[in-house]
């Protein structure tokens, strides 16, 4: 067999998921801050697929990213969540 005749693996990646770790790199985090916030349910811990690497994608660092703006400028974790899960204000009025 030669070296043509290989049958190379294609790994498909797709950038915008990182590892937990990748991620709390990128946020200049740690791995334990991003489990902390998913224990209080800041953030949904992505599924762990059969590779055993959980996946988190754009949604979670900008999740991750509002945590810590609010965070920085004096908000407890409970008004964060608050803040999070607050629907946000409808631009149209109802006059009955």
């Amino acid at each position: 067999m030669s070296n043509n005749d290989r049958i190379m693996p294609i790994v498909l990646e797709n950038p915008l998921m990182k590892t937990i770790g990748t991620l709390a790199k990128e946020l200049d985090i740690s791995v334990e801050t991003i489990r902390f916030y998913e224990r209080k349910g800041l953030i949904v811990q992505p599924l762990k697929p059969d590779s055993g690497y959980r996946m988190y994608d754009d949604t979670h660092v900008s999740q991750l990213k509002f945590i810590l703006k609010a965070k920085a400028l004096g908000f407890t974790l409970d008004e964060v969540a608050s803040l999070m899960w607050t629907p946000p204000l409808s631009t149209t009025l109802t006059v009955n």
